[in-house]
């Protein structure tokens, strides 16, 4: 999926930019992080 939306050539970038995405939405979905929708 990262392939697809980035430009990313080495394989470790990609796997680096995927851990942080899904660290990301594991964050979201536990609360800890406040997104913009749920400021409105």
């Amino acid at each position: 999926m990262v392939q697809e939306v980035t430009d990313v050539r080495s394989k470790r970038q990609r796997n680096r930019v995927a851990g942080y995405v899904t660290n990301l939405m594991r964050q979201i979905s536990e609360g800890k992080i406040q997104t913009l929708e749920s400021l409105e």
